[in-house]
């Protein structure tokens, strides 16, 4: 396990991994732009996908480009 949540949290999935040029390594908090709104990384770098925290986030995107 990489990653435990201290506190009850939403997670956005994004489908972008290390099979796509997103650097493996990258620390946990690693600053992502998500519908226009900075939050981090958390958890590791997957293949195909990376998961970012989204509590808070003014608009919530459920799916699709925003």
């Amino acid at each position: 396990m990489t990653y435990e949540a201290a506190q009850e949290m939403t997670i956005g999935v994004v489908a972008c991994g290390y099979a796509d040029g997103y650097p493996r390594p990258c620390a946990l908090g690693t600053p992502v732009l998500v519908a226009g709104q900075r939050t981090g990384t958390i958890g590791r770098v997957s293949m195909d996908l990376l998961c970012v925290d989204i509590s808070g986030h003014p608009r919530r995107p459920m799916s699709g480009r925003r």
